[in-house]
């Protein structure tokens, strides 16, 4: 699996329907966030999309939110993964959310495509001027944990999380290339 069969994309409306398929799958896996965006506006993909570019360019948020620019891992035409990267913190992500959070479609997890994922979107982030980021994640969740330093995460602390009184762990990435 090279690098080169892998693109890190913003949402195309061109692949509206291989998302639906990406939520589909997340759904029949007891996942259901994905319907959960969609049902938001009505099920209409072409609303969605462009509340996420208004959400990017920060337009129309609601209150206490930040701008966020998503991507999608695509192979082909196919969507392995979705990130989404936070142009700044609020209290309520230093907390739990960070700057960055991805998934990966159920039936291409263990691949390696979350560490892809990830290292993709950092490079994003470092674009965006970012010298280092914040990462969280429920702290049982072991594979996210090593997604994370894989990706040159240091746990800085471990807390419980205001919003839903989970366990979770807060990663530093620094994003300075030193020479």
């Amino acid at each position: 699996m090279s690098t080169e069969d892998y693109w890190l994309i913003e949402p195309a409306e061109d692949l509206g329907e291989e998302y639906l398929a990406y939520g589909e799958e997340f759904r029949a896996a007891g996942e259901p966030y994905v319907h959960g965006e969609l049902a938001k506006v009505g099920g209409d993909f072409t609303r969605l999309l462009a509340g996420w570019q208004d959400e990017a360019a920060g337009r129309n948020l609601p209150p206490d939110w930040v701008p966020c620019t998503r991507y999608w891992l695509v192979r082909g035409r196919r969507i392995i993964g979705t990130s989404r990267l936070r142009h700044w913190l609020t209290p309520a992500l230093e907390d739990a959310g960070g700057h960055i959070g991805y998934d990966v479609r159920p039936s291409e997890r263990d691949k390696g495509h979350a560490t892809r994922l990830l290292a993709m979107t950092l490079e994003e982030a470092r674009e965006l001027g970012l010298h280092r980021v914040l990462l969280t994640c429920d702290a049982d969740n072991l594979a996210s944990r090593r997604v994370i330093e894989k990706n040159g995460g240091r746990l800085a602390s471990q807390g419980t999380s205001r919003r839903d009184g989970k366990p979770l762990l807060r990663f530093w990435i620094d994003l300075v290339k030193t020479t």
